[in-house]
Order: C-alpha cells, then structure tokens, then sequence
C-alpha cells in the first residue's frame, strides 16, 4: 500500500484508518513515499499499534485481523520510506497479541479531523511479486 504525502500521517500522529491483515503470510508493504528513509528507523508493534520512529519522525498505524510478530524498516529505492513484515516474522491474531497489553483507549471523533472518513483498508499485495532489498530487521 502506497500513501501518498497528503494522507501520510504527520509527525506524532496517527494514520486514520486500520491496516486490515498487515502480516508475514502475504507479500505485502506499506510504502510512505513522502517520508524519507533515515538508516536506523524502526517499526515497533504495541497491542494493535504499529509505531515507525527515525529519530525526528513519528507515525502509528493501527492493525487489524492478523499482524506479524516482527516489522523492518527500509528504503523504497527512491528517498521513501517501506515498512514490511520481517522475514521469518511468525504472524498471530491479534488479539493473541493484545493479550499482553493494555489497550489505549481510543481517540474521540469530536477531536478526529478525518472523523467519517473510511475506517480500514485492505492492504494490497506487491503488484510486482518483488521483495525489497536489504531489508533490516527491527
């Protein structure tokens, strides 16, 4: 899945909408073509959190149905910023996952500015069937 500048969330903040089966089982990534690669970026999962941090950029992502037990964080080729579920990455139900965490509670949507918007989306397999190079495991 590719997101593009206008909808990449902004530092600290959260992407509006759910990332349904982002796991190990598909040949799947999450391309922030506007957010540049920074060598040493991670991508964290916290209970149905999906955090990426490089050093001055935030972002979380919530996940939906399955997730990997493990992400990396790598360059797109082209100044972006790909996150995939790491090689070898077990993948779990998430609310096997969950179990270990409290879950936050969640955010109003008198305070959501894209409150209406579509809540989830698919997250659409690599159209190319190639995998990224190098990819470091977090």
């Amino acid at each position: 899945m590719k997101i593009e500048a206008a909808a990449a969330p902004a530092n600290g903040a959260r992407f509006a909408a759910t990332l349904l089966d982002f796991d190990s089982s598909s040949a799947t990534y999450l391309n922030l073509a506007s957010v540049a690669f920074v060598s040493g970026a991670t991508a964290t999962l916290g209970g149905h959190t999906l955090t990426l941090h490089d050093g001055a950029y935030t972002a979380a992502f919530t996940l939906g149905g399955t997730a990997a037990s493990a992400y990396s964080v790598f360059s797109d080729g082209a100044h972006g910023t790909l996150i995939r579920a790491a090689t070898g990455a077990g993948t779990m139900p998430l609310v096997q996952m969950m179990a270990a965490f409290a879950s936050a509670a969640p955010a109003s949507a008198a305070s959501d500015p894209r409150a209406g918007q579509p809540d989830s989306l698919p997250v659409p397999a690599s159209s190319h069937g190639e995998l990224p190079r190098s990819p470091r495991t977090v």
